[in-house]
């Protein structure tokens, strides 16, 4: 089961170890003159690594449940990771050579974030992936580190996303009382049995953070601030590829675990 497990998740383990390699070559060409070295170099490996692992997805055909149901990939699962990873290339060729190293980085650590996002079955799973691609978000937005419109952007990111987590969390922590259980097809099985008032009071705190998270009406307010102030390209990265991981889960998540309660 172990071995399995590993197979089915392949593709995006080749893309975080890759990652890690990148991390491991900026430190060590990142105190060595020349410093340019870095720049040609990481964006193509950037771009050779998501397309590698773009390559990896399309062509598998191990679908399963791994690591005691917390993610589960599908078809349907694979065919996102495959629209995540391939607006992750676009944003990625659009990098602004002054800063790619950092930008290159961060778009696939999100990328990883998103394809577990897209991809998780209970709500630990669920919150892990989604903080692993909002810190990343965070960052990209205050990227340009001599503007003040980049900074303010990075940190009412990360101060409405800090809120909106704890939303999650909330809402979280509410339905695990309810349910006893953290996995969304537990949730699944008491909303069409009974509905306790706690379960129905999580399921609202749940849901605004993630409308939070889709910049949703009528969660949608920091959206201008956070997109004026990023990069050009970060900004059409966050306009599209987050949403996609999100509106995924969203759908599942009320197809399956509330769709009882929404009825």
């Amino acid at each position: 089961m172990f071995i399995n497990d590993w197979k089915v998740v392949g593709p995006e383990l080749f893309l975080g170890i890759a990652v890690q390699l990148l991390v491991v070559l900026g430190v060590w060409y990142g105190s060595r003159p020349p410093y340019s070295v870095l720049v040609r170099p990481i964006k193509a490996l950037s771009l050779l690594t998501t397309g590698l692992a773009l390559w990896l997805i399309a062509r598998g055909d191990i679908f399963g449940s791994v690591w005691n149901e917390s993610f589960s990939f599908n078809e349907s699962t694979r065919t996102i990771h495959i629209w995540i990873l391939i607006g992750c290339l676009v944003s990625l060729a659009l990098a602004n050579n002054k800063t790619v190293y950092e930008n290159s980085l961060f778009i696939i650590f999100s990328a990883l974030g998103m394809i577990g996002l897209a991809a998780s079955q209970d709500f630990l799973a669920f919150y892990l992936t989604l903080e692993l691609q909002s810190f990343c978000f965070y960052i990209l937005a205050a990227t340009r580190r001599t503007s003040q419109y980049s900074t303010e952007s990075g940190l009412k990111y990360f101060i409405l996303g800090a809120i909106a987590s704890g939303f999650l969390l909330f809402g979280g922590s509410l339905l695990y009382g309810a349910t006893g259980s953290l996995c969304f097809s537990d949730w699944m099985l008491l909303s069409q049995v009974e509905k306790p008032m706690f379960f129905q009071l999580g399921m609202v705190f749940f849901f605004v953070g993630l409308l939070f998270k889709l910049s949703a009406f009528p969660f949608h307010v920091w959206t201008p601030d956070v997109y004026e102030g990023a990069p050009t390209f970060i900004t059409a990265f966050f306009a599209l590829v987050p949403k996609i991981a999100v509106l995924a889960l969203f759908f599942r998540l009320l197809s399956t675990s509330f769709y009882s309660s929404v009825e």
